[in-house]
């Protein structure tokens, strides 16, 4: 092509380009919807005699998808010094320190649409100044 060609092929293209940039900057971002939510609930105790301090703590996963579930995943990140010593309604799938990932098992691994879910742990820590609150609960169904 020619030089004269582009120039023509842009001076084309420049107002198209300005009226997309308008449009995709006026539109504002729109979050898409959590497949899932996980609300949280613990309750500590503390170090008494040689004994660590602990917490017991609750997870409620919400389906919130128009689908139910065949299944789901909950990684969960504590600080460093949070040993989970049990767990209930769940399987531990992955135990590596300050990093849990639980999963469905036979009777809890359909979740209805908008239905609930809950499965729990003790936890035992290295210090009483660690919190029981995790830094981030990332749920994921699976369909």
């Amino acid at each position: 092509m020619h030089a004269r060609t582009y120039r023509r092929a842009f001076a084309l293209l420049l107002p198209l380009l300005g009226i997309l940039a308008a449009t995709v900057i006026a539109s504002p971002a729109q979050a898409a919807p959590q497949p899932c939510s996980v609300a949280y609930q613990a309750s500590g105790w503390p170090a008494t005699g040689s004994g660590p301090s602990g917490f017991s703590a609750t997870f409620s996963l919400t389906n919130n998808t128009a689908t139910k579930t065949a299944g789901w995943r909950v990684e969960v990140h504590y600080q460093t010094g949070v040993e989970v010593t049990t767990n209930w309604n769940s399987e531990k799938l992955l135990d590596v320190d300050p990093v849990y990932v639980f999963g469905d098992v036979s009777w809890n691994r359909e979740i209805g649409v908008g239905r609930s879910i809950q499965f729990g742990l003790v936890a035992k820590k290295t210090s009483s100044a660690i919190s029981n609150t995790p830094r981030s609960v990332v749920c994921t169904p699976l369909f």
